[in-house]
This record gives structure tokens, sequence and C-alpha cells, in this order.
């Protein structure tokens, strides 16, 4: 679920190969600049992005994450990384993304202990795990709405900003535990400092996020404890799901291990998730027959919801065959 695209908007959306070690003379200059003095209207993603494809062109080298390494932003290229010569490149993420999400995370591992938790989030996504929060969705579209009409939007912020709640339900169940808005903040606090420079100096954009992990990581280690004296598999969620596996009397997952791991789930989901939604938006604004059909079916839909006077069910998914499809 790796996107290209031609803006480093956000750099887990390139392409990075790492290599043993570069020269001088790479974009790390552009880098520094660009983090302390972007243009007004600009962020410092696109003015870097800007001077370095002016200076270096598609494919350069750099040390953007801390570490040599080249990166890309054609088409062609990303081809060629993606399809052609897939086989000679493996997935990875830098150090810094590591501390960040955490060690223990999925992402990080292979062997059985990535196959055991594989299971484990794929459990909290299938549809009898995920039915019955088919309404609770729904509210969050609604909340959203009234703030969506008759203005102009930044279509893929907004829906980072719906994927963001629907990945905390996903994460947490539906219980709605004290410490959950905490955790809002402090991961919304994480992910602005996500894509800076691992520069851990004190008012830097990573050092506000390793503090913000820090923290994160202090209150999840609360819930978990909470969650696991009241003996009620996890209250829901990946977090129910990972606290009441079968494997735990035998191997128990620790706190840090859940922590690491539903924190990486959140950013997984909400991220890819809002790529995906912003891109079917474009598709179907630019197929106008499509969307009237789909529109339609939406609408009839709507309507037996509404002579029901009930709420949107995972039955009614049943009912939006070319949605769906």
């Amino acid at each position: 679920f790796l996107w290209l695209s031609p803006s480093l908007s956000h750099y887990t959306n390139c392409f990075v190969l790492f290599d043993g070690g570069f020269g001088g003379g790479d974009a790390a200059a552009v880098v520094v600049s660009s983090s302390m003095a972007a243009p007004q209207g600009q962020t410092p993603a696109t003015w870097f992005h800007g001077l370095a494809l002016y200076w270096y062109g598609d494919i350069f080298k750099s040390h953007i994450l801390g570490c040599p390494c080249v990166m890309i932003s054609s088409p062609d290229a990303a081809k060629i990384v993606l399809v052609t010569k897939a086989h000679l490149f493996k997935p990875t993420y830098p150090p810094s993304k590591e501390k960040m999400i955490g060690p223990e995370a999925i992402f990080f591992h292979q062997g059985p202990y990535h196959s055991r938790l594989k299971k484990l989030v794929q459990a909290s996504f299938l549809p009898s795990a995920i039915r019955g929060s088919v309404s609770e969705i729904e509210q969050i579209v609604l909340k959203f709405l009234p703030a969506w009409e008759n203005t102009t939007l930044n279509t893929l912020q907004e829906m980072k900003r719906y994927a963001f709640d629907v990945a905390m339900i996903s994460a947490f169940g539906h219980k709605q535990d004290k410490e959950i808005n905490g955790i809002k903040q402090l991961y919304q606090c994480l992910e602005k400092g996500y894509n800076s420079m691992p520069l851990d100096l004190p008012g830097t954009p990573f050092n506000k996020a390793m503090k913000a992990r820090k923290l994160l990581n202090e209150t999840l280690r609360r819930l978990i404890k909470e969650r696991r004296e009241n003996e009620k598999q996890g209250g829901g969620g990946l977090l129910g799901v990972l606290l009441g596996d079968k494997n735990q009397k035998v191997d128990q997952l620790s706190d840090s291990q859940i922590a690491d791991n539903v924190i990486g789930v959140i950013f997984a989901a909400h991220d890819t998730t809002a790529s995906v939604l912003t891109w079917l938006l474009k598709y179907l604004h630019d197929n106008e027959n499509l969307l009237e059909a789909v529109t339609r079916e939406q609408e009839g839909v709507r309507r037996e919801i509404i002579e029901a006077n009930r709420r949107l069910m995972w039955d009614d998914t049943r009912h939006m065959p070319l949605t769906t499809r």
C-alpha cells in the first residue's frame, strides 16, 4: 500500500532506497533550509520537493531521513521499484520512523511473531468484528457533513480527519475510556513530527513528537492495565483482540508490544484509507455517469432507512452492489 506521487507532502508516500553511504553534494542542505524557512503558503515538504527537483531531478540522493538514501518521485522510477524490479527491493522504515511507531510493531518484524500479530490484526477487521461499528461510523460522517457544505475543501486532509476517527474505533472499540481523548491529542502531536528531520533537539518537530510518543506509551499502558483488570476481553477493537488472544496465558504479549501495535495500526489504517478515499472521490468526480449511478443507489438505501426510522446497519451494504464494487 505504498503510494508514489510527485509530491513529498508525506515522505512515507515516496520510495526511499537505502545504501551504505554517499559522498557529499546531496540535497541535505535543501532539507535544512526548507524546514526552517519555507515561503508563506507552502509547506516545508512542498518547498523541499520543488528545490530538489530543480537542482537534482526526479532521482536524487539525500540524508533527509537521517541516513543515506535515494529519493525518487517520477512514475517511471516508481514502476521500476514496484513492478519491473520489485524482487530487488525490500520494504523497510528508517530508524526514526521505527522509534516513533514503536520497535515492537508488526511492520518491523518477520517470522512467528509477525505471523501471530498478522492473524490478530486481521481478526479485528473481519466483517464479524466491524458489523457493530457501522452505525457509529455513520455518526462520524454526519458529524463532518455540516463543515463540508458550501465550501472548498482539502479532500485529503478531510479524509484523514474522518479516517482517524474511524481508526480510533477500530483500535479501541466502542468503549470510550477516559483516556481516549488524551490518546487522540498525543497521537496527533506525534503525527506532526513523523515526517520531520530526525533532529532530537529542543523545540524541533521530531523532539516534540518523541515527547508525545513517550506520553502516549504511558497513557496506553494505563488503559491496557484498566482493561486487563476489567476482564471484558479488552473492551473491543484491536486492543480487545490483542488482550483476548488465546495464546496470552502461554505467551502473553507485553504492554509495550500491545501499545506499539495499536499505534502502528492507527497510523496505517487512517493514512492509507484517507489516500484511497481521496482517489475514489476523484474518480467519481471524473466519471459523471458512475457518480449518478452510485448516488441513485445511495438515495435508495437512504429512503429505506428513513421509512424504517432506523440508523444505517451492516445489512444495508448488501443493497450497495455498485458502491462496494
